[in-house]
């Protein structure tokens, strides 16, 4: 037998709005550009890398330079090393989730890539932007500390450096939180398909 409280328990629980309909087609087109962006950064990541690693190890070779700026350009060479391994091991493209498996398990597979690429980007001042950014810093300090009058030469440089990593860096924790987001999105319709 049921109370009045019963009925409007069953009144409140049948009068909650569907969940709307999940546009799968549309969630393989975002998945698939994801793919697509993740490997086109990945390639200027290495064709960066391909160009630093051996322009600094080549540089640190020049008795010329300032003792300091040789073992930084060591350190960006080494840096520029770690990158490309970085990116090849966590920031690769995964394939696309399987479409044949339910809604919910697909769902499922493109919210982990989105939170893969999300924390990559997240993590970028440790692995990315402090052993680079250190390494330019270095690399200027040695020029200053051995000749303190090229300051008025290399200041726009440094701050060219600083701006840039400092943009680069924001753009990376913006992008971070925005991949977090859409992956948020997709917990709760995966929630209500499960």
């Amino acid at each position: 037998m049921m109370t009045e409280q019963d009925d409007e328990l069953m009144a409140l629980w049948q009068g909650r709005p569907a969940p709307p309909p999940v546009d799968v087609d549309r969630i393989r087109r975002g998945a698939e550009r994801l793919r697509w962006k993740v490997r086109l950064r990945n390639v200027a990541e290495w064709a960066a890398c391909a160009f630093i690693v051996p322009v600094f190890a080549l540089m640190a070779t020049r008795p010329e330079l300032p003792w300091l700026s040789r073992a930084a350009a060591i350190e960006i060479s080494l840096a520029g090393m770690l990158v490309a391994v970085w990116v090849w091991r966590y920031g690769r493209a995964r394939s696309l989730p399987d479409p044949d498996q339910d809604t919910a398990g697909y769902l499922r597979g493109y919210r982990d890539q989105l939170l893969g690429q999300a924390e990559l980007l997240r993590s970028t001042p440790r692995w990315y932007f402090g052993p680079l950014g250190g390494g330019v810093l270095l690399f200027f300090a040695g020029f200053l500390l051995e000749y303190p009058g090229a300051w008025s030469r290399l200041w726009p440089s440094i701050l060219f450096s600083i701006v840039l990593f400092a943009v680069l860096m924001w753009a990376n924790q913006r992008a971070a939180r925005q991949l977090r987001e859409r992956a948020r999105a997709f917990d709760d319709v995966s929630e209500e398909k499960a």
